[in-house]
């Protein structure tokens, strides 16, 4: 899983140079990038440059609108929907 920032953009942001303390930055880096995707309940940059597939099952005619696992949404490629053939049996022809 990617993290939210590199290496090099922290010690930029914080005007660092040395590589003393890499090791221990790039440590902090992982934990803290898992702490917020972990609390956000979405990976936020994981899928940002390769493509995922979310599915749904939606029951009812009554839903009319979807929450992404992922975000932020930039392209979408697709929209389908699966057509099921359902059963219908009466009552009285029950197979035992």
């Amino acid at each position: 899983m990617a993290d939210l920032v590199t290496l090099q953009q922290y010690k930029d942001f914080n005007g660092l140079e040395s590589v003393k303390n890499d090791a221990r930055i790039n440590a902090i880096i992982d934990n803290v990038s898992q702490l917020v995707k972990n609390y956000c309940g979405s990976s936020i940059i994981d899928y940002a440059t390769s493509a995922k597939t979310e599915f749904f099952n939606i029951k009812d005619d009554l839903v009319d609108t979807i929450i992404l696992e992922e975000s932020p949404l930039i392209t979408v490629t697709s929209v389908q929907e699966r057509i099921t053939i359902r059963r219908i049996c009466h009552p009285n022809h029950r197979k035992f």
